[in-house]
């Protein structure tokens, strides 16, 4: 179920997501989901099916209700992950950390998404200081920057990413 949140309307309307046959994405946790114009693109997460971390893109459309499939993406992609971040900032879609299969992870990637064929950019080189391979972390984005925080069983920290100059503070 998703819900609508839309202005001007100010409530709360459950939008039944049927299972949308070979265009809905497999079952899964620990997954993203952001809203990047009228859509809601999931990345990664938990697979149920494969029982693995899965790394694919997929789109679910607001405005007709319902899922556009698995997006086709050039360029490297970050490996399959769960447990991390990711944000819109402009026309690009930005994933943080995560966990794959055995261990953390502390790289950053770029979606491109008004690229034909969405371009994925990295790990992205930053300057400043790297942060400690992270998982269930939260970020958001405020102006150009993208705020980290937290961290699964360790002393939770703050990093900030300059979006505008790839930088960490």
């Amino acid at each position: 179920i998703l819900f609508d949140l839309q202005p001007p309307a100010a409530h709360c309307k459950g939008v039944f997501c049927s299972t949308g046959g070979d265009k809905a994405p497999a079952p899964r946790a620990f997954h993203t989901a952001v809203m990047w114009r009228a859509q809601m693109i999931i990345f990664g997460g938990w697979n149920a099916k494969t029982k693995a971390p899965a790394n694919d893109v997929c789109v679910w459309d607001c405005e007709k209700q319902t899922w556009l499939g698995t997006v086709d993406t050039a360029g490297p992609a970050p490996s399959p992950r769960s447990n991390h971040s990711c944000v819109i900032h402009g026309d690009r879609m930005i994933v943080f950390g995560g966990h794959n299969e055995y261990d953390r992870e502390s790289d950053l990637h770029i979606l491109n998404l008004l690229s034909r064929q969405p371009q994925w950019s990295g790990p992205i080189m930053t300057q400043g200081q790297v942060p400690r391979p992270v998982s269930h972390h939260t970020a958001c984005v405020h102006g150009d920057k993208m705020l980290i925080f937290g961290d699964n069983g360790e002393s939770p920290a703050l990093f900030s990413l300059d979006l505008a100059m790839s930088k960490l503070v």
